[in-house]
């Protein structure tokens, strides 16, 4: 009868919940965050304005537990390929102070 095998297959599965508990705890913690999009632009006579980064944070609070508290986690980082007669360097001084 499947109503009777039902309440079979719900006592398994709460043998395996309680199994689990016991091994992982109670389950995740939900951890608050803030999501960051940072972009960078550059002025150029020709073109105008040029999206020359991007890069994507998520910013934990100091209300979180321990592990995560005030940090912040770089998700993404992307840049374009250098403009003009942009020099590597020069590029790479701007990244390096947003970043930091």
């Amino acid at each position: 009868d499947p109503a009777s095998d039902q309440g079979g297959a719900s006592q398994r599965l709460d043998k395996q919940q309680q199994q689990m508990k016991r091994r992982l705890g109670e389950g995740p913690v939900l951890v608050p965050y803030r999501n960051k999009a940072i972009a960078l632009f550059m002025s150029d006579q020709t073109v105008g304005d040029l999206l020359i980064f991007v890069m994507y944070v998520k910013e934990y609070g100091p209300e979180c537990p321990d592990e995560y508290a005030s940090q912040v986690v770089i998700e993404c980082v992307d840049s374009t390929p250098l403009v003009g007669d942009e020099h590597g360097i020069q590029r790479q001084d701007i990244l390096t102070a947003t970043i930091l």
